[in-house]
């Protein structure tokens, strides 16, 4: 049977993005030698594992990717000596392994970012302590100290349930959801695209359940029925229980306006590209109307995970303040290298704003009502008088600058803003 357009743009897109051996064997040649240089720079800790996570101890990287993670487990009741870690053996870490510079970053609690130069290429990794916990109860108390506690569990589950077919899939999935801007924080993160592909197999099952999955409520271990599953998480619209926390929503990240615009793009990405295959991991240009620059404070501070998250917040902030006024922000795109958050905000601009008047039957109200506003239109709607007034702000940019102005910019010295109208 000939392969139909769709198989060939997987098949053709899978050969591109799959890593090579030699790329594989880099990644985990340089992990071995930063295991190594960790261990003999922490003999004062009680360290009982280095372990390796992420995508590439799961084997589901992509093609280009660097990145390496690497988790300290370390046998602790306070956070304190995973801050003492950090201080203590960046430095020696880094001089062990050589032609290597080293930062340390900010999460929860301080980790090193190493930056290794091999072959031409520059390797970036994280070294992140995190407390010991070898089963779930200890987990629970692990996690009281480091949030990252859980992540070697992670590791384990999705190497024991992907298949190596299943890891392609996942690959697959992945780069779509990159494509899409849809990936990471706020969107689909790894893990999640690696629990979507252990329930529905396959990442074409998850493009032709896309209206499913952006509801589903499930828990792959069978420990929760989906009532319980909406009792533990009223608010979330997309839960996944995490395999290894049962307290935990998988899918947490994706809440909020910034999710729901995710989760909008992530259906409409997946009909046009399986009505028009050609088109399935093309990459998504950001638009708007409206683009917002932001000027870092502290370049020490200024990870992309943390710029992203602050660009974010400031997207839900936004959005909740836009559409008192009238104005809605139809999509938006955070990026991070230069930081920008670009809005395709409607109505673009206003006449007037109603201005609510007393109910017809209040008549001294109404006369009142109407003497304060002689010089504007009346209207009557819903049995209520209103007024026509000049909008306190009359087009989007205004509200936008408004309502920035009003936000308390943490990561972000200044910021400037562009009308795009013209070129939109």
């Amino acid at each position: 049977m000939p392969e139909s357009t769709l198989d060939i743009v997987i098949r053709d897109t899978l050969s591109r993005i799959k890593p090579s051996r030699e790329e594989r064997e880099l990644l985990l040649d340089t992990f071995s030698r930063i295991k190594d240089a960790i261990i003999s720079c922490s003999s004062s800790f009680n360290m009982r594992r280095v372990v390796e996570g992420g995508s590439v101890a799961k084997d589901t990287f992509l093609s280009g990717d660097t990145d390496l993670d690497i988790f300290v487990q370390i046998e602790t009741n306070t956070k304190k000596t995973l801050e003492k870690f950090t201080y203590l053996t960046a430095e020696c870490i880094s001089k062990k392994i050589g032609n290597c510079k080293y930062q340390i970053a900010y999460a929860e609690n301080p980790y090193t970012r190493l930056f290794i130069q091999e072959n031409g290429k520059i390797i970036e990794a994280d070294i992140v302590p995190i407390a010991f916990a070898s089963n779930y109860e200890e987990l629970k108390k692990a996690l009281k100290i480091s949030g990252m506690a859980r992540t070697p569990f992670h590791t384990e589950y999705a190497q024991k349930n992907l298949t190596e077919s299943m890891k392609d899939e996942v690959r697959l999935l992945k780069y779509f959801m990159k494509q899409k801007r849809i990936y990471g924080i706020f969107g689909f993160t790894g893990w999640l695209c690696e629990l979507l592909i252990i329930y529905y197999k396959k990442f074409l099952n998850v493009l032709h359940n896309a209206k499913n999955v952006v509801n589903l409520k499930i828990d792959l271990l069978g420990r929760f029925s989906e009532d319980e599953i909406r009792a533990k998480f009223p608010h979330d619209k997309i839960i996944i229980i995490d395999p290894t926390d049962p307290d935990r929503n998988a899918a947490a990240g994706i809440q909020g306006f910034v999710g729901e615009i995710y989760l909008k793009r992530f259906i409409k990405s997946t009909e046009l590209g399986l009505k028009e295959p050609k088109k399935l991991f093309e990459p998504i240009r950001p638009t708007g109307n409206i683009m917002v620059k932001f000027k870092i404070k502290s370049v020490e501070k200024a990870l992309k995970e943390n710029i992203i998250t602050s660009i974010g917040r400031v997207a839900n902030n936004l959005y909740r303040n836009l559409i008192k006024w009238e104005y809605v922000i139809e999509d938006l795109y955070i990026l991070h290298d230069p930081p920008q958050l670009y809005l395709k905000v409607n109505p673009f601009s206003k006449e007037y704003d109603l201005l609510v008047g007393p109910p017809i039957k209040l008549k001294q109200a109404v006369e009142r009502f109407k003497e304060k506003h002689k010089e504007h239109e009346i209207i009557i709607k819903d049995n209520r008088y209103y007024a026509k007034v000049p909008p306190r702000f009359p087009t989007a940019i205004d509200a936008v600058k408004y309502t920035l102005s009003m936000i308390k910019l943490k990561l972000f010295s200044d910021y400037s803003i562009l009308d795009l109208s013209k070129n939109y």
